[in-house]
């Protein structure tokens, strides 16, 4: 991807800026050529939406809105649709309503089947009132444990699935290109991604932002591409971000990866100790502290850093580093 030919743009929420008044928007548009905004997470709306979100399209940069889904219950699924729709109606995005499904503690008390239908009623909640349809932001390990139809069932009708017509926004950091749900890259190829946040450290302070580790996206295609799908007027930018932070020390980032057969890899409270949750193959994790490693390099256990902007059920946890590889 290079930015003289694709759009670049961040996602931003409340947890990234300690101070919204001090995005520069002139600056930002130097460089990045839209923004989406977290709205809200369950039933509950960010402080800092309304400030960030109209600030950025008070100075004419395109603007989509997310809002963090909580499986909690059927009843809840559709209030925080509606809550969602509610926030933002005034202004609708300009770059699509986005669904965030990444709620693993959530997700790990209920059934895939049940998973399933939530995510679809609260798109269908949500899709009757903007009367267009909602993007859903995903990861591939996170989707492909907890909602995917499964492989090789290519005789369910695709109305089943709730990925079916829906744009796809990806979380892939560091990696060449994004790996893609199944249910999107069997289904409808590996290149049908909209957006595809890269990075969770971003540099923004040269262009804007206040915080020089944010999120930062691609857009999957064209400045006249971009244009064209939301009736945009951007062009490419005229300057050049410097490098890009490599992550510290402290946070290296590991990346599971199996060495035998299996789906999933026990995360522990302790090096051996109780299983606390699970995850997955591909899945990644910034490293916070080793143990064991001065006695066995090759065999030894990966304390994991939590999301400090979530509940992250991952946060302080063990995994095996023979199931993992550097990133």
């Amino acid at each position: 991807m290079d930015v003289s030919v694709n759009p670049r743009g961040v996602d931003l929420s409340t947890h990234n800026l300690d101070d919204h008044d001090d995005i520069d928007w002139d600056d930002f548009k130097k460089y990045y050529s839209f923004a989406i905004v977290r709205a809200g997470y369950k039933k509950s709306k960010d402080s800092d939406f309304d400030e960030i979100y109209y600030g950025g399209k008070e100075a004419g940069v395109p603007m989509g809105a997310y809002h963090y889904f909580r499986y909690a219950s059927a009843v809840s699924t559709k209030q925080q649709a509606l809550a969602f729709y509610e926030w933002v109606k005034d202004s609708p995005p300009d770059i699509g309503w986005w669904m965030d499904n990444e709620d693993r503690s959530g997700a790990s008390g209920v059934t895939k089947s049940t998973r399933q239908d939530w995510t679809q009623k609260y798109l269908l909640n949500l899709e009757g009132k903007t009367g267009e349809p909602a993007g859903i932001y995903t990861s591939a390990g996170f989707w492909d444990s907890y909602i995917a139809i499964s492989p090789g069932n290519t005789d369910i009708p695709r109305l089943m699935n709730p990925a079916r017509p829906r744009p796809l926004w990806v979380a892939n950091w560091f990696a060449e290109k994004p790996r893609l749900p199944w249910d999107w890259s069997v289904r409808f190829g590996d290149e049908c991604w909209r957006f595809w946040q890269d990075t969770n450290r971003e540099n923004g302070e040269p262009f804007g932002i206040p915080d020089s580790t944010i999120d930062g996206d691609w857009f999957n295609g064209t400045y006249a591409e971009f244009n064209a799908l939301f009736g945009t007027d951007i062009s490419a930018p005229g300057e050049v971000p410097g490098p890009v932070p490599q992550p510290d020390p402290d946070t290296t980032l590991i990346e599971i990866a199996f060495l035998g057969t299996g789906s999933t890899l026990n995360v522990r409270a302790s090096p051996w100790g109780r299983v606390k949750t699970k995850t997955w193959n591909g899945e990644r994790f910034r490293v916070k502290a080793t143990s064991g490693y001065d006695e066995n390099p090759e065999k030894y256990w990966v304390k994991i850093a939590g999301d400090p902007n979530v509940s992250d059920p991952y946060a302080d946890l063990w995994v095996a580093s023979w199931y993992t590889k550097p990133v």
